[in-house]
């Protein structure tokens, strides 16, 4: 399902109050330019101009590095 579908599936969804995607390959670009791996939260609201998504991306990056970490493998002890 592309993102247009995925977006319009929620929209329409009046039983869906939160969507949350922690993916590790999902990015957005930081004020500074870089860019950072995010979790993207949609929530659907009402309003009195209607129906709106509203959207929170947050910052992932310690979370993305400490998975990479432990899949490296321990180092061997030799006793």
């Amino acid at each position: 399902m592309n993102h247009k579908a995925h977006r319009d599936a929620h929209a329409n969804d009046d039983n869906l109050r939160n969507l949350k995607r922690t993916r590790q390959d999902t990015y957005a670009l930081h004020k500074n330019g870089r860019e950072i791996p995010v979790e993207i939260r949609l929530n659907n609201i009402r309003t009195r101009d209607g129906r709106q998504v509203l959207a929170a991306l947050r910052d992932i990056t310690e979370y993305v590095e400490l998975v990479h970490s432990l899949e490296k493998p321990f180092p061997r002890i030799n006793t």
